[in-house]
């Protein structure tokens, strides 16, 4: 194996290793940070809704 991928296969693995130890659960900055992102998609989603239906409707296969 490439010695890089070996690097990085063994720094992924501590990590999940050094995770799935961790049982503090979420941080307040997760939780915020998965609300402001669940805000932007659904501001997103409401803007660019409407037009992306409109186009999926006017698709037509011939």
């Amino acid at each position: 194996m490439h010695p890089l991928l070996n690097k990085i296969r063994a720094r992924i693995a501590a990590a999940l290793h050094e995770l799935a130890h961790n049982d503090l659960g979420y941080t307040s900055e997760t939780v915020i940070w998965t609300a402001v992102l669940s805000g932007l998609a659904l501001t997103v989603g409401g803007i660019f809704g409407p037009e992306i239906l409109d186009a999926a409707r006017s698709v037509s296969f011939e």
